[in-house]
């Protein structure tokens, strides 16, 4: 937006970021992020979804887990995951991909939870945990 006036694109913005991580790898060996990021947005090229690493690798994703037990939810993404789902389908698969991660002792609990649903107008909604909660139970039945 300084340089051209404009939104960036997703994809630019993630490269950038992965250079940033991939230089200090590189130059200063070390790693100061450490962590896996998971950016997503809306552009004038559709939704995007992307994860980058603490080397500075980038991938982009359809659904994407990082941290413990993502293969868990992975799996479950791979399985489930279809084109257009719709809002409501999405964020039951995705509540049941952070309760499929879980620990067998661990209990999922709606209100750990903070979502934001960026949708295609670029507007953000907060979900509240009522909604949640609403979606939880629908996923239930």
């Amino acid at each position: 937006r300084m340089y051209y006036e404009e939104s960036i694109q997703i994809e630019t913005l993630v490269k950038e970021v992965s250079n940033v991580k991939q230089v200090f790898t590189q130059y200063g060996g070390m790693r100061p992020f450490g962590v896996s990021l998971i950016i997503g947005g809306v552009d004038n090229t559709g939704k995007r979804l992307f994860e980058t690493e603490p080397s500075g690798a980038l991938a982009e994703y359809h659904a994407i887990a990082v941290g413990k037990n993502r293969n868990k939810a992975m799996e479950l993404f791979e399985k489930d995951w279809k084109e257009n789902l719709s809002k409501e389908a999405a964020v039951k698969l995705l509540l049941k991909a952070l309760e499929h991660g879980l620990d067998e002792k661990e209990k999922f609990d709606v209100n750990k939870l903070q979502f934001t649903i960026v949708d295609e107008a670029r507007e953000f909604k907060q979900v509240t945990q009522e909604e949640l909660k609403g979606y939880m139970n629908n996923s239930k039945q």
